[in-house]
């Protein structure tokens, strides 16, 4: 029998290499879903206390990365933030990503970016030059909440939620993470900060302007070694 992770990558493979093509993709994204439900760190023989083991990389790095699967298509890992790390603003160009809470809880804080939304005069004077003001974007904010081992997968999708943050409640938070299509050469992160609106410049319509920045010096990732079930490629044509 197949491991639950053969199982997603499976699907994930077929979901996403068909999304173009395929009008049961939104079916498939909910199967998908579904099936990340039900995933355990068991099953994919996961402890976080296991990392703890090379305490050096463990204890320096605010966030850690296994790596289970990556292709063209689809990369499927775990990601591990500890109480004082986490993914700072960023987002997935053109990508679906589906977040799985396996250890622990974490604040997922989301926006959907907008337009035709004139910039506020205050920030205006704050960005004085074109370049500046080129890294400037309205979005609107999707919601903040809390999600932990005991609630259903959150998805963003390239245009809803896809600029997000993530951040541990409490202790150490760990997270199986499916995306597609994956990062490449021609698909880079990109990092904001939320910038602050006087009052008075408040348009009243929800929106938050954010400004494209460097990766945060606070952020960086150790990888560490995948000891869970083994992904066999040739059972993805099954």
């Amino acid at each position: 029998m197949a491991a639950p992770i053969q199982k997603i990558a499976r699907l994930a493979f077929h979901v996403f290499s068909r999304k173009q093509f395929d009008g049961t993709f939104h079916e498939g994204l909910k199967s998908l879903k579904s099936m990340l439900n039900n995933i355990t760190s068991k099953e994919l023989n996961f402890d976080v206390n296991s990392l703890k083991r090379n305490p050096t990389q463990f204890e320096e790095a605010p966030v850690g990365y296994v790596s289970i699967w990556e292709d063209d298509v689809i990369s499927i890992g775990v990601f591990v933030v500890k109480p004082n790390g986490r993914l700072p603003l960023h987002d997935h160009p053109g990508m679906h990503g589906l977040i799985r809470v396996i250890h622990g809880a974490l604040n997922l804080k989301s926006f959907t970016e907008t337009s035709g939304v004139g910039v506020p005069s205050d920030l205006n004077r704050k960005l004085t030059t074109p370049q500046e003001k080129s890294l400037l974007k309205p979005a609107v904010l999707v919601g903040e909440s809390v999600v932990s081992t005991q609630d259903e997968c959150c998805v963003l999708t390239p245009t809803d939620g896809n600029i997000h943050e993530i951040r541990p409640v409490g202790e150490t938070v760990a997270f199986l993470d499916v995306l597609s299509p994956p990062y490449g050469d021609s698909k880079d992160c990109n990092y904001y900060s939320e910038m602050s609106v006087t009052e008075s410049e408040n348009q009243g319509d929800g929106i938050t302007w954010l400004l494209k920045i460097p990766s945060p010096a606070d952020y960086w990732c150790e990888t560490f070694d995948y000891t869970g079930p083994v992904i066999d490629e040739a059972q993805f044509d099954n």
